[in-house]
């Protein structure tokens, strides 16, 4: 395409993708992955951050042995979206594998970090760090356990799930930003393209 303005000729001509251009060394598969994994942790850990009529940690009237009822913890329902929130946690802990970026790296470090800082108060609910530091959640310790001590770890300004959360979104964030360096689809469609513009002046 040749533009002219009087005595100037702009070329405006697409540089051909002859190969990787990207300055990114992540693959666009694994920064999506990644996202997507963050996105999933984020939306585990808020769901038990919920309050009110929507809190998993609500009382409920709970059928006792002797037949009769009680407000009390929904154990099961508990266990339930805490479980999600582990596999999620998981998920994010095998999208990570290695990666280059020190942005990604640190904002993964800061997410493993804050799980450590917490390791014991998990423990005593039946959430364990493994060698690969993923977790596991043993359910017979879970429903046994003080479900106060559960919804402090998971429910509240500063509370583990809430750090979680925040480190997600700064891990799906650092992705976003290596996405729009490798010059690929990232998942909300932005695409970075590169053009070369030459200049000749004519007088």
């Amino acid at each position: 395409l040749v533009l002219t303005r009087k005595d100037i000729v702009v070329l405006v001509t697409p540089i051909a993708n002859k190969g990787n251009t990207a300055t990114s060394k992540e693959s666009s598969k694994k920064l999506t992955s990644i996202q997507n994994s963050a996105d999933s942790l984020k939306n585990a850990a808020d769901e038990l951050q919920k309050t009110g009529s929507k809190s998993v940690f609500k009382l409920v009237d709970v059928e006792q042995e002797d037949g009769t009822t009680k407000k009390d913890f929904d154990v099961d329902a508990i266990y339930k979206k805490v479980n999600q929130f582990v596999e999620s946690y998981n998920g994010m802990i095998d999208s990570y594998d290695k990666v280059s970026s020190d942005s990604l790296d640190r904002a993964f470090k800061n997410l493993t970090t804050v799980t450590r800082a917490n390791s014991r108060a998990l423990s005593e609910i039946g959430i364990n760090i493994k060698s690969d530091g993923s977790l596991s959640l043993d359910k017979e310790t879970f429903q046994k356990a003080d479900m106060n001590k559960v919804k402090n770890l998971f429910q509240g300004n500063g509370s583990y799930a809430n750090q979680v959360s925040a480190r997600a979104s700064m891990i799906d964030y650092a992705a976003q930003r290596e996405a729009s360096r490798a010059n690929t689809y990232n998942k909300y469609g932005a695409y970075s393209s590169n053009y070369n513009y030459s200049y000749n002046n004519y007088i």
